[in-house]
């Protein structure tokens, strides 16, 4: 038997400074982006803060190109 396979890629979106991603769930509730999110336009690097309405987990992330 193969082990199900799951893919946690992310896909951002960066429409006119609103920094949005997809392709994350959580079974317990909604993930909300709030609070200061953004792109370096020199190094590519994501910042974006976050909020799961299921247990109250939120944090920032950061995200660099390789």
């Amino acid at each position: 038997m193969v082990p199900e396979q799951t893919d946690n890629s992310l896909v951002f979106s960066d429409v006119c400074g609103n920094i949005t991603w997809s392709g994350q769930t959580d079974p317990w509730g909604d993930i909300n982006m709030n609070g200061v999110n953004s792109v370096d336009s020199a190094t590519g690097v994501i910042t974006i803060s976050w909020f799961c309405t299921g247990y109250g987990e939120n944090g920032v992330s950061v995200y660099t190109p390789q």
